[in-house]
């Protein structure tokens, strides 16, 4: 487990019907790639329910490494993507403190988190060579770097599910969730 090897870990989680999105535009480069037909959202919406992912069941992941981040706080980091990008100095802040490494007053005073904030952003992220020409190499097969970005916008989905599909994936989240004081 990753736990046991002794790193540190932050981990974002995103709305599931965001998330479902990312992961149908991006299982459909693969299948484009490889000459075979787009799935459909509504196809990509009930494997996502199922459970059946590149990464598993969405709701067992963020889970698994919600807990770890209850138990193990100096270890596990836990945001939520819609947090993050509602106040990123604020978390560019609590990523620097949990990894041991706060900023002084100084670098403060002389932007060191805005400057952050404008080089991790997604428009500057997204113009970087390596982002446009470089690959990743999966378990599965290379991906184009550029497949990693979308558009990262909060509530996207809404431009892609029906109201059907997105109060079934409330639903299982609601279900799913229930009692563990997660929220997403």
């Amino acid at each position: 487990s990753v736990m046991r090897m002794g790193c540190k870990i932050v981990y974002v989680c995103r709305d599931p019907k965001d998330a479902l999105i990312s992961h149908w535009n991006f299982v459909n480069k693969f299948r484009a790639r490889d000459g075979l037909e787009a799935l459909s959202v509504e196809t990509a919406a009930d494997f996502f329910c199922d459970g059946v992912t590149l990464f598993g069941p969405y709701w067992d992941h963020v889970l698994g490494y919600w807990r770890a981040h209850q138990v193990h706080p100096q270890k596990v980091l836990f945001f939520r993507y819609e947090e993050m990008i509602g106040d990123p100095a604020a978390h560019v802040r609590k990523l620097a403190q949990f990894d041991g490494r706060p900023f002084c007053m100084e670098e403060e005073e002389a932007g060191a988190v805005e400057a952050i904030v404008r080089l991790c952003s997604f428009e500057h992220m997204t113009g970087l060579d390596v982002a446009k020409h470089g690959v990743t190499e999966l378990v599965v097969s290379m991906a184009e770097n550029s497949w990693f970005f979308r558009r990262g916008q909060v509530g996207d989905w809404e431009n892609y599910l029906s109201r059907e599909t997105a109060r079934r994936i409330d639903a299982i989240t609601e279900a799913r969730f229930k009692g563990s004081g997660l929220r997403v």
